[in-house]
């Protein structure tokens, strides 16, 4: 199971979940090569430096959020970014190593006053349900469903439709029940229940893609249960579903990367399958008959020569497809093109 929170192993202890707090979050990080900045690239975003413009011309993503959403700054400290502002979040686990933009789906927190918790019920409809607890006790749980949930140990219990009791006990900080089979960043309540909007960042200037041909890099941290069966890591499209390129992560860990030309697909899929919440590093070259993926240094198969390069290609999105859906639930550190197609060892270099 994702652990998003992984409490217990910052060096401040405990939590106070305000404005201000400390507390740590996606400790698996990790390093690694990066996209070179040669003359081939025609756009770079290196997100952990703090910024959406890309490193070679300045071009901005467009971040919208339609809620606040909480993320860590370079200090380890618990910060709220309000409506659109986007996620630059941090690992204070690591020394606050920064991951980059956080892409994250719509979640709810269903237990009011979520810090200051007290024992109270909460509706559940026949689903699966995920029980979260920053500092210490426990929340020990009843009625629709049945568990104990603790720091760096969330509960994740299919529910019957009706109340789930959440039994409080030893004076947890924060508190957080949500639908899903995995949980999600904080999400503060008060007096109601609150919801944390989707991410998306989106650019509809390609004027730095060459039609037909080029190599992708992306690097970043999935946190998605396996059983999401859809993470949308990027996506290159005409603005429909006719043509595009996109990689994404699957079921039990397997990338995969489409390339679809007038509504013509062909799929690859990596050859292992990795797991979340850990960097992991992907590169996509294509070309007319021509198609690679590799996964952290591994090429999937042997590539795929068949189909012409996707057209009027007009639109990036990052952490979600082209409609805004499958988010990538997690984090992205880097995103790079380059206007020509790369060759294998290449690949092979930049995702070791």
């Amino acid at each position: 199971m994702s652990q998003l929170f992984r409490p217990g192993q910052a060096a401040v202890a405990g939590f106070v979940p305000t404005i201000g707090a400390t507390k740590l979050i996606t400790p698996r990080g990790g390093g690694g090569a990066s996209f070179p900045l040669d003359p081939d690239t025609t756009v770079a975003w290196r997100f952990t430096d703090g910024s959406l413009k890309d490193l070679v011309n300045g071009l901005s993503l467009t971040h919208t959020r339609p809620s606040d959403g909480t993320y860590f700054n370079p200090s380890g400290v618990l910060k709220i970014a309000t409506t659109d502002e986007p996620r630059f979040d941090h690992d204070p686990a690591t020394g606050n190593t920064p991951l980059g933009i956080r892409c994250e789906n719509a979640r709810t927190n269903l237990f009011l006053n979520s810090g200051a918790p007290v024992t109270q019920g909460v509706t559940t409809a026949a689903a699966a349900y995920s029980i979260s607890v920053i500092g210490p006790g426990t929340v020990t749980l009843s009625g629709t469903g049945v568990g104990v949930a603790s720091e760096g140990s969330p509960a994740t219990i299919t529910c019957s439709a009706g109340t789930l009791t959440c039994t409080v006990a030893g004076g947890p900080d924060f508190v957080q029940v949500e639908l899903g089979d995995f949980h999600s960043t904080m999400i503060i309540t008060n007096g109601a229940t609150a919801t944390r909007a989707q991410d998306r960042y989106t650019t509809l200037d390609l004027s730095w893609l060459t039609p037909d041909v080029g190599t992708a890099y992306a690097k970043g941290i999935c946190n998605a249960d396996a059983s999401e069966p859809t993470a949308n890591l990027w996506q290159v499209s005409s603005g429909s579903s006719a043509n595009y390129i996109y990689v994404i992560g699957r079921t039990n860990g397997v990338y995969r990367s489409i390339k679809r030309t007038a509504s013509v697909s062909e799929t690859l899929n990596s050859l292992n399958a990795y797991p979340d919440g850990v960097v992991h590093k992907t590169a996509v070259a294509w070309a007319v008959n021509d198609f690679e993926l590799y996964v952290d240094s591994v090429r999937s198969g042997t590539g795929l020569q068949t189909l012409g390069g996707p057209d009027g290609l007009s639109q990036l999105d990052l952490g979600a497809d082209l409609a805004g859906n499958f988010s990538w639930w997690g984090t992205i550190a880097e995103w790079g093109y380059a206007k020509v197609r790369k060759d294998n060892q290449f690949l092979e270099d930049v995702t070791t």
